[in-house]
């Protein structure tokens, strides 16, 4: 089946959206609004420049919408097969500077992305979705407990590694949980953030509400600039930033740069009901690999 993830789906769970008046990151109730979408109107914090919907989807409204088809393991063979080549860029990148230890992936799903790390690393995950968390224990046999992260608890100094794919801008309270989850990385260890939209992108800024990555599941959109001021108020330093495109197997780099200049022509014409959703482009997705300081915040 193939999962109708706009953002209209939403209305399908319209008493469970609850209204959001301030920013999840700095707090700040300064906002201007950056996209519509019936039912969510998104606003950019004045402050911090994080995106986030207005509506959002309490825990029973999140618990309903990923049971009911979000987390299908049977992708088709090109998208299982572009995936796989994701994760192979994306674990390159990683050991670049860690290539062994012990490493969590929150919000693992079932398991693909941690079953291909080798063997030099204890491989520990988290997951949400029941079905997915038990694909991952019985086909993959990892370590893998269900449910939110910081419904867990880890030893402090514990991990070289924590792992978030595709994660923080589904959170809830993403401050929240990261500050449970800091504490049990070995001072100096890495906290690697990847396959994360990026709302200071062009294809972000130009098509707003019909940015591919602009769906009903990511409530939050963040910049660069966003997260290094989120985890440097929770010990941890930017080390390495990178924006995968090029290498990727979703880039058509000439099929890619002529839509976005014909759509950008029609968008500036007012012709953005003509427009289709933006194609995979350079600076869409961030990969970010934060350092653990050897003192937290108190």
């Amino acid at each position: 089946m193939e999962l109708d993830n706009t953002v209209k789906r939403l209305k399908n769970f319209s008493e469970y959206l609850v209204h959001v008046a301030s920013c999840h990151v700095c707090g700040s109730e300064q906002r201007t609004e950056w996209a519509k979408a019936d039912p969510i109107i998104a606003y950019q914090c004045d402050a911090c420049g994080l995106v986030y919907h207005n509506l959002q989807l309490n825990r029973k409204g999140r618990d309903l919408f990923y049971a009911s088809g979000y987390f299908e393991l049977e992708n088709d063979q090109e998208d299982a097969a572009a995936r796989e080549k994701m994760y192979v860029i994306e674990i390159k990148n990683l050991e670049r500077f860690c290539r062994a230890g012990k490493i969590l992936d929150v919000g693992c799903g079932g398991g693909f992305l941690l079953n291909k790390f080798g063997p030099a690393w204890e491989k520990y995950g988290v997951e949400f979705d029941e079905k997915a968390a038990r694909h991952a224990r019985t086909v993959f046999k990892l370590n893998v407990k269900q449910g939110e992260a910081n419904e867990h608890a880890y030893p402090p100094n514990f991990f070289d590694v924590i792992v978030l794919r595709g994660v923080v801008e589904h959170m809830a309270d993403p401050k929240a949980m990261l500050t449970h989850l800091v504490p049990c990385v070995k001072p100096g260890g890495l906290i690697y953030i990847t396959s994360t939209p990026n709302a200071e992108s062009l294809c972000a800024e130009l098509y707003r509400e019909k940015w591919r990555l602009f769906t009903a599941d990511h409530q939050l959109h963040f910049t660069k600039r966003t997260l290094v001021e989120l985890f440097k108020g929770i010990g941890c330093a930017l080390l390495d930033s990178s924006y995968f495109y090029t290498e990727t197997p979703y880039a058509h780099e000439l099929e890619d740069y002529r839509k976005i200049i014909e759509d950008a022509k029609r968008i500036s014409t007012g012709l953005k009901n003509e427009v289709d959703s933006s194609p995979a482009f350079y600076g869409s997705m961030l990969s970010l690999i934060f350092q653990r300081s050897a003192d937290l915040p108190s």
